[in-house]
């Protein structure tokens, strides 16, 4: 069981929205411990609710249109309360974060410390390539989730 999970997501054909899954990539070939898990992934789907609930700390990398291009944030994020909007039944295939911890506690009965980095996007059409703003956050991207996985906080640098 990794102590640590760290999920990366997004389409890598889609530009700036690939950003997570290019940084859980990289994060793959640096870490060779039972105790963190790395997965890259194009979205979040249901199957990945047991490798969370068996985590004691996830952490979520996406890109963000919300962001100007280049920020980085990190959020705690929690299960969404019961019956609120986005329960698991109201979604086929993607899932936000809060709807996957509310998945583990309902159907595995833990739910992990989780936070969502999110990195603000610029170009989310150019196909098998990071926008040159994304791309100069990537290392600090890197060096948050080190921290995380030494400290079990998410700080921005």
């Amino acid at each position: 069981m990794a102590r640590v999970l760290i999920l990366g997501y997004g389409n890598p054909l889609r530009g700036d929205d690939g950003f997570g899954w290019h940084t859980a990539q990289r994060l793959s070939a640096q870490f060779h411990s039972p105790d963190v898990q790395v997965i890259a992934c194009d979205q979040l789907t249901l199957e990945l609710a047991e490798d969370i609930s068996r985590a004691e700390r996830v952490l979520f990398i996406d890109a963000a249109r919300n962001l100007r291009a280049g920020d980085v944030r990190c959020e705690t994020i929690a299960p969404r309360a019961p019956g609120e909007r986005g329960s698991p039944l109201s979604y086929s295939h993607h899932l936000p974060p809060s709807t996957l911890l509310n998945v583990c506690r309902e159907l595995y009965g833990s739910t992990p410390r989780a936070f969502l980095v999110s990195v603000g996007g610029e170009e989310f059409s150019q196909p098998d390539r990071l926008s040159k703003t994304v791309t100069e956050v990537l290392d600090q991207v890197i060096t948050l989730v080190q921290n995380f996985i030494s400290t079990g906080e998410c700080n921005v640098p």
